[in-house]
């Protein structure tokens, strides 16, 4: 789904700005036990650079005696987040995937806070992950998510799965969500939340610009998102690559709004 090591080199320069400010301007929103362990869920924590750098100084802010376990379903991003952040005494790293009921069997209200972080836009069945955070989530816990609603890199995925040359291919990916195609992706999602007992749900959406302006600099960035092409050919991924990022370039000189990221932020309570 993710090039591990082309991702953690891509998103800091621009994803991982936007991530610390956006952390930082809604951290407040999060409440923080005075008394015992914090006991948190990063899901989709990737590589591992956002939960040590970003997520973890926030909770250190707050509290000295935490625990953060860190989840991804790519063996290659844990591996990289172990290589690259050893020895944690408060974090884990753990290859697992929130859509499996088992695995979080042991783990029934044992969190304080679930966090994720652009995580839940290509995750499918959004019943089933929102009914396994809220079991692990012990009562009162509280969620803190951050999305990406929509930038250069997904309308052209959106645009491209809609095109004779391509939609054969593109009918099971995972950047075709519900999510994205969803004409009110924000309050789809609110409503799958409240659905699956959320209360208390406050949410914001906010915009930054992006490189995502020419060829260049969009295909460096696409190229580490592989879920982008998985569904492709082999002999066929780089003219599609090439084809998005040379439209995205053609958009942003008809349109310099084009190049802009919104993400939307959601906090809440079980």
């Amino acid at each position: 789904m993710f090039d591990a090591t082309l991702y953690q080199e891509v998103t800091e320069s621009f994803i991982k700005t936007h991530t610390k400010f956006i952390v930082n301007s809604f951290k407040n929103v999060l409440e923080w036990k005075s008394e015992g362990k914090e006991e948190i869920l990063d899901v989709g924590c990737g590589e591992g650079s956002t939960t040590i750098h970003i997520l973890e100084k926030m909770v250190m802010e707050n509290t000295k005696n935490y625990n953060i376990l860190g989840i991804d379903l790519m063996d290659a991003m844990i591996d990289l987040a172990k290589k690259s952040f050893p020895n944690r005494e408060n974090i884990q790293f753990k290859q697992a995937d929130i859509l499996d009921v088992n695995a979080w069997v042991g783990y029934k209200e044992h969190f304080h806070k679930v966090l994720s972080i652009l995580c839940f836009m290509i995750v499918p069945n959004p019943k089933v992950w929102i009914k396994n955070i809220y079991n692990v989530l012990k009562p009162n816990g509280q969620i803190f998510f951050m999305l990406c609603l929509t930038n250069a890199m997904v309308k052209q995925q959106l645009y491209l799965s809609k095109q004779k040359k391509w939609e054969t291919y593109q009918k099971k990916n995972a950047m075709c969500s519900e999510f994205f195609i969803n004409e009110n992706s924000t309050d789809w999602i609110i409503r799958h939340l409240e659905e699956g007992g959320f209360k208390h749900l406050i949410y914001n959406e906010i915009v930054f610009d992006t490189p995502l302006k020419n060829k260049e600099a969009s295909y460096k960035f696409t190229k580490a998102f592989t879920l982008l092409n998985e569904t492709i050919p082999e002999e066929l991924k780089e003219e599609y690559l090439n084809e998005l990022c040379e439209n995205i370039e053609k958009e942003y000189s008809k349109n310099k709004e084009y190049s802009k990221i919104s993400y939307l932020i959601i906090s809440g309570r079980k």
